[in-house]
């Protein structure tokens, strides 16, 4: 349900603290899926990307995104005198220094997604895309409020709503400020996967009366119906061909199911879906895939399965951790959470070994 339109404006700010307040905190449920092109890219076109500033004083992320092991942009909140303060930062080598970025002028943006070096865009709920590695920032759509935008194969997904609480599917081509409508995919509800041609969301059946999931395998122009496991609002990811996990709320819980053979059967794994020896955990716990195999899953408390489920592992918090509020990964091996700590202080955290321990990494 989020879908862009015509460019409405552009707005060039300063590196660091450089535009923009979301309200609202939300944390990104997946890692933008990288493919050779925006690799490709990626290395002709850093020398024309924005050198950066300092990081802002106090930055605190919200979203996380990466195109490769070493490239990788966050967009948050710091303090400053005038507002809006979104602010944009980015890292080159994996998280060892960060630099300031420009970011939207806007409080109504909160997440962020990057296809290569240069063309990335900022959400939740206005829409905001840069086609110059966040030197300058435009916003664009239609819809009045996009809550999921996902980015593979030289497109980039979104799911939005209009003010009568309608949904829609769109998709980008990279760079382009107009999109196409997907209506096959019918009014989807969240749950967006996407990579290469694959494309997965939760989508309300015809009548209102529950939910399906849709999948493409030719970028969006057509959908096939695939019964979801018996919950509402699933986040979906699909790491492996024919292997598809779902994170999904059970009412104010939440629960594990995977799928082996694409959405045909579901077998419960974790949490409220199952008694795997992993407790049952709120609706808004993290969860994130590395293989078909492999995921992390939780909220105060992470836990880990190498076993497709069948037996998950207590992993190690760090002291005064309030929540994980996300879990992702980029490959098998290398992913980030994000950990809470008080009210109002996010931490990074880096893995190199599919989840199994989690690294601090300092922004500031």
């Amino acid at each position: 349900m989020r879908k862009i339109g015509v460019a409405v404006v552009l707005a060039v700010l300063v590196a660091g603290c450089g535009s923009s307040s979301p309200a609202a905190h939300t944390i990104t449920k997946t890692v933008t899926q990288t493919n050779t092109t925006a690799a490709t890219t990626t290395t002709a076109t850093t020398a024309s990307i924005p050198a950066g500033g300092p990081v802002p004083a106090g930055f605190e992320p919200s979203s996380f995104t990466a195109i490769s092991d070493s490239n990788w942009w966050l967009i948050g909140q710091a303090p400053c005198s005038v507002k809006p303060c979104t602010s944009v930062v980015r890292t080159e080598n994996g998280g060892g220094s960060f630099v300031g970025l420009p970011a939207p002028r806007t409080s109504q943006v909160s997440q962020i997604r990057f296809a290569n070096a240069r063309d990335g865009y900022a959400y939740g709920p206005e829409l905001w895309y840069t086609t110059d590695g966040g030197e300058s920032w435009h916003q664009i759509g239609l819809v009045e409020s996009i809550t999921e935008l996902e980015i593979s194969g030289g497109y980039a997904y979104t799911i939005g709503a209009f003010g009568g609480g309608q949904s829609i599917l769109e998709r980008y081509a990279v760079g382009d400020a107009v999109g196409d409508t997907l209506p096959a995919a019918g009014h989807p509800i969240g749950g967006l996967w996407v990579q290469g041609s694959t494309v997965i969301v939760d989508s309300q059946t015809n009548n209102g009366s529950g939910n399906e999931m849709e999948i493409s395998d030719n970028d969006g122009a057509t959908f096939k119906a695939v019964a979801p496991p018996p919950s509402v609002a699933c986040n979906f990811e699909s790491p492996d061909p024919a292997v598809i996990w779902a994170e999904c709320p059970t009412g104010t819980l939440s629960g594990v199911w995977l799928s082996t053979d694409g959405g045909a059967q579901w077998q419960a794994t974790g949490g409220d879906a199952h008694a795997s020896g992993v407790p049952a955990e709120p609706n808004s716990a993290a969860f994130g895939a590395a293989s078909g195999t492999t995921a992390v899953y939780g909220y105060q408390q992470l836990y880990r399965t190498a076993t497709a489920g069948k037996t998950w592992q207590e992993l190690s918090n760090p002291p005064g951790l309030t929540s994980w509020n996300y879990v992702a990964f980029t490959d098998p091996l290398h992913g980030v959470a994000l950990g809470q700590f008080g009210a109002n202080t996010e931490r990074l955290y880096y893995t190199t070994n599919g989840g199994l321990s989690y690294s601090l990494i300092p922004i500031g």
